[in-house]
């Protein structure tokens, strides 16, 4: 499967207020071992994306600049690492990312893929994005 090299995504250049939030062309992540390249169809918005915007999270975690944000999602898999099995490309999936990593808030994330599960009959994407950090892996498993 090809994709592009460039996506858009809504990233931060310096922690502030929302005005700080610019949608802009980004690198298209690739996936390491161990995790998923996602085609986003939906991500939600967290207490994390805020805290993480504003720069409150600082003391926690240090925050590498530019920032994609964002930690929930659900969409496609376009690509897999190495070392993959449980998963396929085309395989539609809800997860989240690790949080010293980009986020959701893009075309497209690196999950690992612990975190990606294939959402379940009679979901859709919108519900299934609004949950995995709501009920980590009691949800995802």
């Amino acid at each position: 499967m090809v994709f592009p090299v460039r996506m858009r995504a809504w990233r931060i250049h310096e922690f502030g207020s929302p005005e700080v939030l610019r949608l802009e062309a980004a690198p298209v992540p690739s996936p390491g071992p161990g995790d998923v390249l996602v085609k986003i169809a939906v991500a939600s918005i967290n207490p994390i994306d805020w805290k993480m915007r504003s720069g409150l999270l600082q003391n926690v975690m240090k925050i590498a600049l530019p920032r994609t944000l964002g930690r929930d999602c659900a969409g496609t898999i376009v690509a897999v690492g190495e070392g993959i099995s449980e998963v396929a490309i085309g395989q539609v999936v809800a997860g989240l990312t690790d949080p010293a990593k980009h986020g959701t808030h893009a075309e497209y994330a690196v999950l690992p893929v612990v975190q990606a599960a294939p959402i379940p009959p009679g979901i859709v994407p919108e519900v299934a994005a609004s949950r995995p950090l709501k009920k980590g892996e009691e949800y995802l498993r």
